[in-house]
């Protein structure tokens, strides 16, 4: 009997597989999710040995500080300016001697490939197959999400961490429930956790609450069961930062001072769009986000009846939020930093997209497919080559400072003193070396043995000077870097006193 119910089971997994399997856009979706892998390989196999930027080694120095808790002093600012649960979990994955290449894969790799599924996944249940099936597409091609996740960097995870948050967000389409609000909010604190700027997805989650259960979901229980453990991970932050720098959320003042600080609204931010999408992608960008403002507007007194107008306001609202936040509130931005939008960006894309086949399917509909191809082949084209231009351009940007600091590493003693300016996340991640970069120092102190001196940030007139005087006289040169095969043009150079 036990056999028997075994193989039943067995035959009826099998039939499920065979079910999805038969369905035309399960299948599509492997292919790109085949694709969306092999892509991704062959560009991380390729940049295995590219150097690392200062934002990726400021996270990794301060990885290795969570581990032997020495170098709080000199990282103070980047405590209490960057997330830190990026940097923990690779301090973990360090705790247990896993190399660098490793943990690439495992933080930025799974979850680049992760996301392309729920893309997919979320697409299907807002807006169905078809427009799921073109933004896991655009998403699987994205040049700046294939070149982020080549980098060390907070981006790539926390858009997983986000797109699993919307996903159960979504899932309850009519009564919220612990397991799912719960888990909704829980991601989104881990997205926040990695990146801040995920925070603007909090007030739109509210406004759609509103519309939905008004005031009353006040007396849920799933919101204040599911609410309160989802937000425990933002809690712990709170109750660290109160810890080490005496405020719950220092990060929130600095960014609102370097926004008064800057002359004007970055206009600029809004040029980043077609830079993302490039030209065939914007086009129906623009289109798609067009006809989800005007079906919103015009469906306004429907919103709580019709889910798809609900969806519609989500999208616009995390796009309009994250660009308003950019351009007026912090007055700066990069490419990167509407990956908060990322799903905004591919599903309106896809629904541009999905409009001009409807339109084109009333007249022919081999016409409209043939049309579509093009579409996708052509957005594909632009996304890859530029991609691809990127990637080879910038791999091997920034090396000369990390060369220079491997060298330090393995040449010089561990009680060894060192100077440089605008060295620090160098010195700390690639030689274990907390610098000295108080040009003051240099005139009162005999004991440096190094110094280093590069062309990639201003260096200070005192250091100049010191170079110059006597004591820098007094000092070899024992390892130097040139921009030109000539060797006349110095990038960096590090002396040792004799």
């Amino acid at each position: 009997m036990a056999d028997q119910s075994t193989k039943k089971r067995i035959e009826e997994r099998k039939n499920k597989v065979r079910g999805w399997l038969s369905n035309r856009y399960n299948l599509s979706f492997i292919g790109i999710l085949i694709v969306s892998f092999i892509i991704r390989l062959y560009y991380f196999n390729l940049t295995k040995n590219q150097p690392l930027w200062w934002d990726e080694l400021v996270f990794g120095a301060l990885a290795k500080n969570m581990i032997h808790n020495s170098w709080n002093d000199i990282l103070q600012f980047e405590q209490s300016i960057r997330p830190l649960f990026f940097s923990f979990v690779w301090s973990i994955l360090m705790r247990f001697n896993i190399d660098y290449i490793a943990v690439r894969f495992l933080l930025e790799f799974v979850p680049s490939v992760l996301a392309v599924v729920f893309v997919y996944l979320v697409g299907k249940k807002m807006y169905g197959e078809k427009v799921a099936l073109v933004a896991s597409f655009i998403m699987c091609l994205s040049w700046i999400h294939i070149f982020y996740t080549l980098r060390m960097l907070t981006s790539i995870p926390s858009i997983l961490f986000a797109l699993l948050s919307f996903y159960y967000f979504f899932k309850d389409d009519h009564d919220l429930t612990v397991k799912n609000f719960g888990l909704a909010i829980f991601f989104l604190s881990l997205a926040i956790l990695i990146r801040y700027n995920f925070f603007i997805i909090a007030p739109v989650y509210l406004i759609l609450l509103l519309i939905n259960y008004r005031l009353s979901f006040f007396k849920s229980k799933a919101f204040w069961v599911g609410g309160i453990i989802g937000i425990l991970p933002i809690l712990l932050l709170m109750f660290y930062n109160l810890n080490l720098h005496g405020q719950l959320f220092p990060a929130a003042g600095i960014y609102a001072e370097s926004g008064q600080d800057k002359p004007g609204p970055a206009w600029y931010t809004l040029d980043f769009i077609p830079h993302i999408l490039k030209g065939v992608f914007t086009i129906f960008f623009i289109i798609g986000l067009g006809y989800l403002l005007w079906e919103t507007i015009i469906g306004a007194d429907l919103i709580k009846r019709k889910k798809e107008l609900q969806y519609n306001l989500f999208l616009i609202l995390v796009l309009l939020l994250n660009v308003f936040y950019l351009i007026f509130i912090i007055k700066y931005s990069e490419d990167r930093y509407f990956f908060e939008t990322i799903l905004s960006l591919v599903l309106m894309t896809s629904i541009g997209i999905n409009k001009a086949y409807l339109l084109l399917k009333k007249y022919h509909i081999k016409l409209a497919m043939v049309v579509v191809i093009l579409i996708l082949a052509m957005g594909a084209y632009q996304q890859i080559k530029f991609g691809d231009t990127m990637i080879k351009y910038r791999m091997n940007s920034d090396n000369y400072l990390n060369d220079a600091f491997k060298w330090v590493k393995e040449n010089t003693m561990e009680e060894a003193t060192i100077y440089g300016e605008g060295i620090y996340p160098y010195s700390l991640y690639h030689a274990d070396k907390v610098p000295i970069s108080n040009s003051s120092y240099l005139m009162v102190n005999d004991s440096i043995d190094y110094l280093v001196f590069h062309r990639f940030s201003r260096q200070s007139e005192e250091f100049a000077s010191y170079l110059n005087s006597e004591k820098g006289q007094n000092m070899s040169v024992v390892y130097a870097s040139f921009f030109d095969a000539a060797n006349k043009e110095p990038a960096v150079i590090i002396l040792k006193t004799k």
